[in-house]
């Protein structure tokens, strides 16, 4: 019976403690960092621990001359430990992002930081966190969720996989950049890098191609016509491949379906292969833009150097000379095709 008192008495003791804990402790869901006059500006979004409100949150700022600094006088504000375990989203300006290996050196150094959050560049931090807001949404997990459903063409990039790049010397990072269009927030673009510092601004078209190259497991869509008649043309599945042999060789195979079109006959082959044909231009064109988009900035997203040197087992220094040639192979699953566009069929039954 004693024994039996003794650990009810403990679990009350620990109970309370972890209470307590709890409530000195101010859940971190997104870090803002920006840089200017020689100074970190800082913004922390912190979870309310309200019952009601589950995505209610609070902004808090202030300027420090390193990020440590600004954090600390953070948390004397709030009153609170900040804790960073469960991290969402590390938010930083284009400013900021000539200063990452300050900013990488602080987060793989610091005990009480996870690993698991999303990075991207929002020049605007504390205007999207206060827009989030007022919509009653938290900034973290709405930017999480873009982030993370297939269905969006958007750069991603994780802490972890991000760092191992950055401190690579056969790779460039890239970075989704998120921006205000119409009262929309969007992360439709992204900033490549050369070495350590920002080089351009890319666009959707440049990104869909840049997650084919990676053989990333999203939604892509490509646009044309056939005959004067439009068509939208949806890949199902897709499989990249580079290699290196006297250039690079950069294969594609692309299988999908027609996502829509217009009054198209599919039971004619002439015109399905014509489809095939203008969506292999299609991609082929798009891909040679970014590609040398990549060569003339000589931003190696893709990694050319790790592939030169598994070949040659010799270090390439630049990718600004290197030649490629790249081979699309576009191919449409029938499987289930209507093959004949609805409107056209409503309008011979007319």
């Amino acid at each position: 019976m004693k024994k039996v008192l003794i650990i009810i008495f403990c679990l009350f003791i620990s109970g309370c403690s972890n209470y307590r804990e709890l409530n000195n402790i101010a859940v971190v869901s997104a870090i803002g960092i920006d840089y200017k006059d020689n100074e970190y500006d800082v913004s922390v979004v912190i979870k309310d621990n309200t019952k009601d409100g589950e995505n209610e949150t609070t902004l808090y700022s202030y300027n420090g001359k390193s990020l440590n600094s600004a954090l600390q006088k953070i948390s004397l504000i709030v009153d609170k430990t900040l804790y960073f375990i469960d991290l969402d989203v590390l938010a930083i300006s284009t400013n900021a992002a000539e200063k990452l290996d300050s900013i990488m050196d602080y987060l793989s150094r610091e005990n009480n930081v996870g690993i698991n959050f999303y990075i991207l560049c929002d020049d605007n931090f504390k205007d999207s966190v206060r827009f989030m807001q007022g919509n009653k949404e938290s900034y973290g997990d709405y930017v999480k969720g873009i982030l993370q459903d297939d269905y969006n063409n958007v750069v991603r990039t994780k802490y972890t996989p991000f760092l191992q790049k950055y401190l690579s010397p056969y790779y460039d990072v890239i970075i989704p950049y998120a921006y205000f269009s119409d009262d929309n927030y969007l992360i439709d673009k992204a900033l490549i890098f050369k070495e350590k510092s920002v080089t351009e601004l890319i666009d959707f078209k440049d990104i869909q191609i840049y997650n084919i190259l990676k053989n990333n497991n999203m939604s892509y869509l490509f646009s044309g016509s056939v005959d004067d008649k439009a068509y939208s043309f949806k890949a199902m599945k897709v499989e990249s491949k580079i290699s290196y042999d006297d250039g690079f060789i950069i294969k594609l195979d692309v299988n999908g379906i027609l996502d829509e079109m217009e009054d198209i006959d599919l039971n004619d082959k002439a015109v399905v292969n014509k489809i095939i044909k203008v969506t292999e231009e299609k991609i082929t064109d798009e891909a040679k833009t970014f590609l040398d988009k990549l060569v003339s900035n000589d931003s190696d997203v893709l990694g050319f150097k790790k592939i030169y040197y598994n070949k040659k087992r010799s270090k390439l220094d630049s990718i600004s000379d290197i030649k490629y040639k790249i081979e699309v192979n576009v191919s449409l699953n029938r499987k289930g095709l209507i093959f004949y566009s609805l409107g056209g069929e409503y309008e011979k039954d007319k």
